[in-house]
């Protein structure tokens, strides 16, 4: 096939080039990568040509659409005609139809530029984003881009290879470069294309041009035809070994200066540098200009000169040092961690040092975060006995935390934590529980929280609440993260509460039985004996005004009648406060006409008393055990002396409501309330706790708060038919 020439390329510093050309793009970033595709594609539409370009990313796709996009108002039609054809590529593989192949792939190029000759284009563009190739097809694609350029010699089509200079070692660059016609890459911000492959045939040209004249003159002058071959192939040799040691110095600088490694070169001599990468001059902040002719020391790069000298003596000694640390400085003054190797070598008959280093500051900074981080977690664990774990379910591999190691009892470097192996060390009455929990946690892709006894070494038996999480990605598999906590000591403490609780609410409800019996017998002793010689001391004095009445002496019997009436009378107010006091303490009619009669006598006498007025509202109430009666009683006889005490209060609502499952006693004043500081209420007195404990004898409630609208309010529930 004829070749044609391609006007123009719309790439920097190639202005044309000719069909089958085979080139390399060398980019660090997506930017650079497409500042070149979309001038790359644009010319080739505008020279008529079919462009196949393809991206492994969506983003790159984006920008070169959108960049077509700006560059043809018909970037529609284009590709409904299939001059522009964009194609997305799955991770793994190389072309639309699957997987690598070198015979496949070649066999692709030369169809698809069948195809756009018959559309009627003049040629096939083809460009796109890097390979992402499996390391096993890796040395297939190399064979296969060293034979890409015979393949396609001579045909109409141009085909520029990416490659990010991130995923490249040093030795795929050279590689790289040595198989494309031109390498384009950016130095010093700049993008340069070295011709390699371009310069074959006016090479050819010029080789046969000398050969004809070494011809001419071996037939003009026989006698130094010896010396004339001798010299042509002096020439030849050295022709051949100049260019090649140009191309190698010129890939060597192509590599040197993209490669994302910081390099240098210095003389061993006086330690002066004779060159620096795009890296390190990046890295540290300098020009080249600056660098090139000074020493490290003279720039101020190593913190320690120290060992700067050692690293130079190890050098002189051992012609190499690998991997060593060191801290340098940039100019700005900053201070960076650095990991170096440094080789001996001989460059234009000169002693050198090659340097190459990496800045290791943002990951020594990394590590040491998270090795803060795991003291931390460490010392978190330690204080709140809790010990994390991970289960790789599908390698089964089981990580636990040192806490965890404890909490079980277990040497860290003898045992081997499993699945198996921590079941074993679960208490066997609960193993089986246990076991079942993380299986539905697996099987329903949740969460469990499980409390169980473990079994240590020494036969202890601790109480552990174990928690875990089932997650899973395409990355780590099916696995479940936990944690478990040793509820031992809580537990302990909770049961103890509960049976103090118990005990004083066992010993609340005593005091108030033994109250109440003495409050009964006292009423009783009242009535029974105090009553009775105070109604007898009554009947003596009645006899004695009679028997006074008899007397002679008009004077002296008014006067003695008059001493009995007023012991009369004070004997019978005497009579009816020990009969007050007795029914206070043990109301009759709280147990011959029930607690709805009780309530309202003593609301009655408490008006009488006290001057506050007490408004009832009540039902008729079934009875109800004589106990939470006399319970409900007292707590409201206790409410209204509260009333009478702090409330500062002028009306009391009394309601007294039930249902066919409770009955509701509720005492409400118009007073201070119970946040009042003035009058030192509070909800903890002992007379509210009194209260409380009484309706919780009975198998009641008992509320205490503030009123709507200003006052307090205490509510006391009683069960009507259930007695606890």
């Amino acid at each position: 096939m004829q070749r044609l020439a391609i006007t123009r390329t719309g790439l920097p510093g190639i202005p044309e080039l000719s069909w089958g050309a085979h080139l390399c793009l060398f980019y660090e970033t997506r930017s650079d990568l497409v500042e070149i595709l979309a001038p790359f594609a644009i010319a080739g539409i505008e020279n008529r040509e079919a462009c196949f370009l393809f991206a492994y990313e969506e983003e790159s796709m984006q920008q070169l659409e959108h960049s077509l996009r700006l560059a043809f108002a018909d970037y529609d039609e284009r590709v409904a005609n299939g001059q522009i054809e964009i194609v997305r590529l799955p991770p793994g593989t190389y072309l639309p139809d699957g997987p690598f192949d070198a015979q496949r792939s070649t066999d692709f190029w030369r169809e698809k530029t069948r195809i756009a000759l018959e559309r009627g284009f003049v040629g096939l563009r083809v460009s796109g984003a890097e390979v992402e190739l499996a390391h096993a097809e890796w040395a297939d694609f190399e064979a296969y881009e060293e034979r890409l350029g015979t393949a396609v010699a001579g045909d109409p089509i141009v085909v520029l290879c990416p490659y990010d200079l991130n995923k490249l070692k040093g030795a795929d660059i050279f590689q790289l470069a040595q198989w494309h016609r031109i390498v384009l890459a950016k130095r010093g911000g700049k993008w340069e294309a070295l011709e390699a492959a371009d310069l074959d045939q006016p090479r050819k040209h010029l080789q046969a041009m000398r050969a004809e004249l070494e011809w001419r003159v071996l037939q003009a002058t026989e006698k130094l035809s010896a010396a004339n071959e001798r010299l042509r192939r002096e020439i030849a040799d050295r022709t051949r070994v100049e260019r090649a040691l140009r191309e190698s110095e010129a890939r060597f600088r192509v590599a040197f200066d993209v490669t994302p490694v910081m390099g240098a070169i210095s003389r061993m001599e006086d330690s002066r540098f004779l060159d620096a990468n795009q890296a390190f001059l990046r890295t540290f902040g300098y020009t080249r200009a600056e660098v090139v002719g000074r020493t490290a020391a003279e720039l101020g790069l190593w913190v320690n000169p120290e060992q700067r000298e050692q690293v130079i003596e190890t050098i002189r000694r051992h012609g190499s040092m690998l991997n060593y640390p060191a801290q340098l400085r940039t100019k700005s003054g900053r201070i960076i961690d650095f990991l170096g190797v440094a080789v001996a070598t001989d460059v234009d008959g000169e002693q050198c040092a090659i340097i190459g280093g990496l800045d290791m500051t943002a990951r020594n900074r990394a590590e040491k975060r998270l090795l803060e981080q795991q003291w931390l977690l460490n010392e978190s664990e330690r204080l709140t006995g809790t010990g994390s774990w991970h289960w790789a379910i599908d390698s089964g591999h089981v990580v636990w935390s040192r806490e965890l190691y404890r909490l079980h009892g277990q040497d860290p470097e003898s045992f081997q934590p499993t699945y198996e192996s921590w079941l074993e060390l679960v208490h066997p009455e609960d193993r089986v529980a246990l076991a079942a929990s993380i299986k539905a946690a697996r099987e329903g892709h949740a969460s469990f929280s499980v409390e169980h006894r473990i079994v240590r070494p020494d036969g202890a038996v601790r109480l552990i609440r174990s928690v875990g999480h089932y997650s899973a990605d395409a990355a780590e598999g099916a696995r479940i993260i936990g944690y478990a906590m040793d509820i031992t000591e809580k537990r302990d403490g909770e049961q103890k509460t509960r049976i103090a609780a118990a005990q004083l609410a066992a010993m609340s409800r005593k005091l108030v039985q033994v109250e109440e019996a003495e409050r009964r017998h006292l009423a009783s002793e009242l009535h029974d004996r105090v009553g009775q010689n105070l109604t007898a001391i009554s009947l003596s004095m009645d006899s004695i005004a009679k028997q006074v009445a008899s007397l002679d002496g008009a004077e002296a019997r008014v006067q003695v009648l008059a001493r009995l009436e007023d012991c009369a009378a004070l004997l019978e107010s005497t009579v009816d406060a020990v009969a007050d006091v007795a029914a206070e303490m043990r109301p009759p009619m709280l147990d011959d006409l029930g607690l709805e009669a009780a309530l309202k006598w003593y609301a009655r006498l408490f008006t009488d008393r006290t001057g506050i007025e007490v408004r009832y509202h009540g039902e008729a109430d079934p009875r109800m055990p004589a106990d939470r009666e006399l319970a409900a009683f007292r707590i409201v006889q206790e409410a209204l002396m509260n009333v009478a005490k702090h409330a500062q209060a002028h009306v009391v609502d009394l309601r007294f409501e039930h249902d066919a499952r409770e009955c509701r006693i509720v005492v409400c004043d118009d007073g201070v309330g119970p946040a009042s500081t003035s009058t030192g209420r509070s909800d903890q007195g002992l007379g509210l706790i009194t209260m409380r404990e009484r309706a919780l004898a009975v198998g009641g409630s008992f509320e205490f708060g503030p009123r709507a609208g200003g006052g307090t309010c205490v509510t006391l529930r009683l069960p009507v038919s259930v007695q606890r």
